[in-house]
């Protein structure tokens, strides 16, 4: 009897410590019943934001130019392209500017004020040469030498094109000249016409001598000796230019001075300028369409 209750108290106190590791009960109430946690998608698209308009770049340079009595040019630029500096000046004085491959990418800073053409243009580039073309001034409308095509260039670079000429866009050909009879007339004509008309030129100096001439035949002489071509362009048949008769002696002009001075507002004498070496080069002799001004001054009483 002793024995058995010692062994029952022993098997209850056992019991006792173990208890809180193997009969311990499940918590009750709310957190018993926690979920975890659900994350939640946004399906709901983000309004995006509207960018907002990049401002105006601000020009890095200033053009202004003047056409009359001259052409000249103001320049105000701080590391400005020099492709958008030239265009402007091109825009502005209606003379296309041509851009030899070297000199494209230059950023130009400068600062000058009223330059004539030509000395602005020297500090734009290392090499400029201008194509001018000069009008004719015998006649009711003076004279004018006008640039025509500029081009820009480094050192050793060339134009890309020998010159905008006015070429006759019809495609059709006046032909001027006289019909013989015979092959005797046309020789005695031909004796004749030589001592009639002289052409001489030294160093860019002419001399002309001419007596009761067709103009035609005495332009194409002055062009052969200046060993340029010589052209006509008209189409107009009826210009006087085709059929007037010069009686001439002129003694030591340059063809500039001789077409300012003698030649009719029809004529048109096309010339480079190289402004590095500042030497000037005649380019082509041509009669041509006399423009809408031309044509009402001479027509005017």
């Amino acid at each position: 009897m002793i024995l058995l209750t010692i062994f029952s108290i022993t098997a209850i106190h056992l019991g006792l410590l173990q208890t809180p590791a193997t009969q311990s009960n499940p918590p009750k109430g709310p957190a018993a019943q926690q979920k975890p946690a659900v994350t939640q998608k946004n399906n709901s698209k983000a309004t995006p934001t509207k960018a907002r308009p990049a401002a105006p770049k601000r020009p890095t340079f200033r053009v202004d130019t003047i056409t009359t009595p001259y052409m000249a040019v103001s320049v105000h630029a701080r590391k400005a392209p020099i492709t958008e500096v030239i265009a402007e000046i091109s825009k502005q004085l209606k003379v296309p500017v041509v851009l030899a491959p070297k000199i494209r990418q230059e950023l130009v800073t400068t600062d000058f004020d009223s330059f004539p053409l030509d000395a602005a243009l020297r500090l734009l580039a290392p090499k400029v040469i201008i194509d001018y073309v000069i009008t004719g001034g015998e006649g009711p409308v003076p004279s004018k030498k006008e640039a025509v095509a500029v081009y820009l260039m480094a050192l050793g670079e060339s134009p890309s094109r020998e010159g905008p000429y006015v070429v006759n866009k019809t495609g059709a050909q006046l032909v001027v000249g006289n019909v013989y009879a015979t092959e005797e007339e046309e020789k005695a004509a031909l004796e004749l016409k030589k001592v009639m008309l002289q052409v001489t030129e030294q160093n860019g100096i002419f001399d002309v001598r001419a007596e009761k001439q067709y103009l035609t035949d005495v332009l194409q002489e002055i062009a052969d000796k200046a060993n340029i071509p010589f052209s006509v362009v008209t189409t107009d048949g009826g210009q006087k230019e085709l059929d007037q008769i010069v009686t001439w002696d002129i003694k030591a002009v340059t063809l500039e001075q001789l077409t300012r001075g003698w030649l009719p507002n029809g004529i048109r004498l096309y010339s480079r300028v190289d402004l590095q070496s500042y030497v000037e080069k005649p380019m082509r002799l041509t009669i041509e369409p006399l423009d809408a001004t031309q044509v009402e001054r001479i027509v005017t009483p």
